[in-house]
């Protein structure tokens, strides 16, 4: 199987007072086209749709229609969750009637991942949607009295998941996760906590 991960479209982002829509509605146009000459199935959008959680028409005019074209002319599949700069629940609106198409959107964390099962010539993939949360919403979901750090947070998640070892996975999710060597940050991202606080190791995920 062909797939493609991407993130971080930020639709509707402005610079210096200038509206980048027509820029990234070309670039996402030529994506698309680019995937479908290649004849890749799937595109994953792994959150940071749109540049603010109250996104603007023209942002959300260009979004439905990347989504028309690669859906219904091209016929990739699309996989979507928000992250920080998107707001879940609105992008969440209407999922499962669009679920029922090429399109799964995951807005809103729940206790147990949505999964997308796909197959291939070597068996299963499982696709785990894990949109962007914040640690409270951990302790919250799963009644824990002490707060969590971000790192904490996605162990404690993580293993309340289930994982059958007789298929291959992969987690979508839109988190900060660090390595053995420094990372390096944007000074266009929104701070999410000081300090790297908010940094998860790899190793929670290592085993996808």
């Amino acid at each position: 199987m062909k797939f493609v991960h991407t993130a971080d479209w930020h639709l509707g982002k402005i610079i210096h007072g200038r509206s980048l829509i027509e820029d990234q509605r070309h670039v996402l146009l030529q994506l698309f086209e680019k995937l479908h000459h290649e004849g890749i199935q799937l595109c994953v959008v792994a959150g940071d749709i749109y540049d603010r959680s109250l996104p603007s028409i023209e942002a959300i005019k260009v979004l439905n229609e990347i989504l028309e074209k690669a859906i219904l002319d091209y016929h990739i599949q699309i996989i979507l969750i928000s992250g920080n700069h998107d707001s879940g629940d609105r992008l969440h609106f209407g999922s499962s009637l669009m679920n029922e198409q090429l399109i799964r959107i995951e807005g809103v964390l729940k206790p147990t991942m949505a999964r997308v099962e796909m197959e291939d010539e070597f068996g299963k993939i499982v696709f785990h949607c894990l949109p962007y949360f914040k640690p409270a919403q951990i302790q919250v979901m799963f009644n824990l009295e002490e707060p969590l750090s971000f790192d904490e947070a996605m162990k404690v998640y993580l293993s309340y998941q289930n994982f059958e070892s007789n298929a291959r996975h992969v987690l979508i999710t839109h988190q900060f996760l660090v390595g053995l060597t420094q990372s390096i940050e944007s000074d266009s991202e929104l701070p999410l906590s000081v300090g790297g606080s908010y940094h998860i190791s790899y190793e929670h995920v290592s085993f996808f």
